[in-house]
């Protein structure tokens, strides 16, 4: 029986599942209540499954460093030679009755350790075949790479393309309303959503919440034992931004696809009378036997509104990027298509690691190639302002890595990144002339 990692969320399964899962995992009856771990997570539930309780563990440790971070001709920014970060510190704890379930997953990795926050707090019901209703506080997946647990990423962090886009209506703790229904050749999730748990909190002016919506629609017309081609389109839109005390602006901008530096190499900088923003863009991705590649690309759109400093309105703003990565599983089962994500997930050991018995668990090699375009509206040796455009700079990442799952609950990744990125002009940028960056990280982690 294949054993992939736990979920990095709440344990949300139909209670037909949860009752299957139950009866294969390892459980201990005791007086009419079943101890035991479906999914790989620690669970304590009636005999008959209508009650449940369980709770996870997501853990993420990232040391690493930059061995350069020029030439910087004399730009600022922090690039350490060495650095740790816990990047998820979660805590999946989920209440079951039949098929209704309850998710609270407090955090204190997030982007930058030390900083506490929420992940998830919702309700799902799972009463449809196959099925997956939610309110509250949520992760609507959209693009491919956000569909993936970050338990099973090929590297430590998504493209940055994928990284920008669910940002827009989407991400972590995005109050939500919609469902996901799947069968073995296809996907759908639709949501509308709303604001960020703690948008509030970040910005005390903000006086009308923002709105959006998200959709993500897959297919997978080959699926043999051999191979699965997958193909599907994802997109989102915020229809209104908060509304706050500079009224409804965005900003766009992403790390170098590590969380070892804070710092930003591109930027559009904060974008005033913004009318709504989109993305919409194809993806597909291709098993053969051990070997996967998958690609996705996406273009952002800015509609603007009329100024009172302008005649007209402001120009509308396009941005694009994309991403090609593949992975070969050296040893153990390769990744898999898991229908109720539309997505490839983990690979997983033959035998989990034992040095006694000659058994390495399962080891894949991965590489990227990723691109995000933040400069929109140029013309010529122009400046940005000139033309009510952006000049916010172009990323490009090479990336190439191992990782190595001695067993399902455990992982160890190690990532080697080039960056490239020209120049932005963005107000406080670290990157004013155009840099080359080069990055070595490794990720320790444990699911539950």
């Amino acid at each position: 029986m294949r054993l992939d990692p736990p979920p990095d969320h709440g344990l949300n399964m139909s209670l037909a599942d949860f009752r299957h899962a139950t009866r294969t995992a390892e459980t201990v009856s005791i007086g009419g209540i079943r101890i035991g771990f479906p999914r790989g997570r620690p669970t304590i539930a009636s005999d008959d499954g209508l009650y449940a309780f369980s709770a996870g563990l997501v853990m993420h440790l990232d040391i690493g460093g930059f061995p350069s971070s020029g030439p910087s001709d004399g730009q600022t920014g922090r690039f350490p030679k060495l650095n740790e970060n816990a990047r998820r510190l979660r805590l999946p704890l989920t209440w079951r009755y039949g098929n209704l379930m309850a998710s609270l997953t407090p955090e204190w990795g997030r982007t930058v350790d030390g900083t506490a926050g929420l992940y998830e707090a919702n309700m799902v019901y799972a009463g449809v075949r196959n099925s997956q209703f939610v309110l509250g506080y949520y992760q609507p997946r959209v693009t491919m790479h956000d569909a993936e647990s970050s338990n099973g990423f090929m590297f430590m962090e998504r493209a940055s393309v994928s990284e920008v886009v669910r940002l827009i209506a989407a991400g972590d703790t995005r109050m939500t309303f919609g469902g996901r229904s799947h069968g073995e050749r296809w996907y759908l999730g639709a949501y509308l959503t709303g604001q960020t748990y703690g948008d509030r909190t970040n910005d005390p002016t903000v006086s009308d919440s923002q709105v959006g919506s998200v959709l993500r629609v897959t297919g997978r017309p080959i699926a043999t034992k051999t191979t699965d081609l997958h193909i599907g389109v994802s997109s989102t839109m915020s229809f209104k931004r908060n509304q706050t005390a500079r009224g409804r602006v965005l900003s766009l901008s992403d790390r170098p696809e590590t969380r070892l530096t804070n710092e930003r190499l591109i930027s559009t900088g904060t974008i005033t009378d913004v009318k709504n923003v989109w993305a919409i863009g194809p993806e597909i991705g291709l098993r053969y036997e051990n070997a996967l590649i998958q690609a996705e690309y996406y273009h952002i759109g800015v509609d603007r509104n009329a100024s009172a400093s302008r005649k007209g309105p402001a120009p509308d703003l396009g941005f694009q990027g994309y991403y090609v990565e593949g992975s070969y599983t050296l040893l153990g089962k390769p990744r898999r298509y898991s229908p109720k994500d539309g997505a490839f997930a983990a690979p997983a050991p033959n035998e989990e690691f034992d040095l006694w018995h000659n058994h390495w668990g399962a080891l894949e090699l991965v590489g990227r190639y990723s691109v995000m375009d933040f400069n929109s509206h140029l013309r010529g040796s122009l400046p940005a302002s000139a033309t009510g455009g952006v000049r916010g700079g172009v990323q490009t990442v090479w990336s190439g890595g191992l990782d190595w799952y001695p067993s399902r609950h455990y992982r160890i990744q190690l990532q080697y990144n080039h960056i490239e990125a020209t120049r932005s002009e963005t107000a406080g940028s670290v990157n004013t002339r155009g840099r080359r960056i080069d990055m070595i990280g490794s990720r320790f982690q444990a699911a539950f």
